[in-house]
């Protein structure tokens, strides 16, 4: 069947069409999923890092000197796979390609129904419409984001004896003593953190991107 190819993920305006079997959001949605688990996962060692180092320094009260020495004292001690790079690894990988996929999926649509079928789109259309595509996306990635965390800060427990080894079987555990509900826990600020960032983030690309089509800096039919 035919499809839109996304070149731009965010407009769909201009476009080339060529045969494949996806959907334009079904496209959407894997390609920014994919792009944000392999990234995440490339960054995790500095995210452990930083929430080992927060709950270090608010349990202990010491944070072994400098972030530098104490990343530093994690991989002497523990060595960089074990101790930075695979703790809450998967749950990084998983709860960020889902949030992501959501939101940029959801993004054009939002903003398309904001602005009708004759209307012409605006900065607060697309303010909304990421609003929209953030908090949504970061509620539902909720219990992932929450695992991450809770199997990083763990490691600096002062038991220093991890209770939860990977993301599906710690979700089972939280489950089963604290109930279903607490795998959403801290979900408002998250989502308005999300939600505050999407639109920041896709404002400006969208809106980038339309004031140079618009002056003529890039053709037409680019979706970038």
């Amino acid at each position: 069947m035919s499809f839109v190819v996304i070149v731009d993920p965010i407009d769909a305006e201009h476009v080339i069409h060529v045969q494949a079997p996806l959907s334009p959001r079904a496209l959407n949605f894997m390609a920014a999923g994919m792009a944000a688990a392999i990234s995440s996962s490339m960054y995790n060692p500095l995210d452990c890092l930083k929430v080992r180092w927060q709950v270090r320094s608010s349990t202990l009260g010491s944070s072994e000197g400098s972030l530098v020495s104490f990343g530093y004292n994690i991989v002497k001690r523990e060595g960089l796979m074990n101790g930075l790079w695979k703790p809450g690894v998967g749950a990084q990988a998983w709860g960020m390609g889902l949030s992501s996929g959501i939101r940029f999926a959801c993004y054009e649509p939002f903003r398309n129904a904001l602005v009708g079928e004759h209307g012409e789109k605006s900065h607060g259309h697309m303010v909304l419409a990421g609003l929209s595509a953030g908090c949504i996306g970061y509620i539902i990635t909720t219990p992932f984001h929450l695992l991450k965390t809770t199997m990083q800060a763990q490691l600096e427990s002062p038991q220093r004896r991890p209770y939860i080894h990977d993301f599906i079987t710690g979700m089972q555990q939280i489950v089963q003593k604290q109930g279903f509900a607490s795998l959403y826990r801290g979900a408002i600020p998250l989502s308005s953190r999300g939600a505050l960032f999407t639109a920041g983030q896709l404002v400006g690309y969208d809106g980038c991107k339309t004031m140079a089509r618009d002056a003529g800096c890039i053709k037409s039919f680019i979706r970038f």
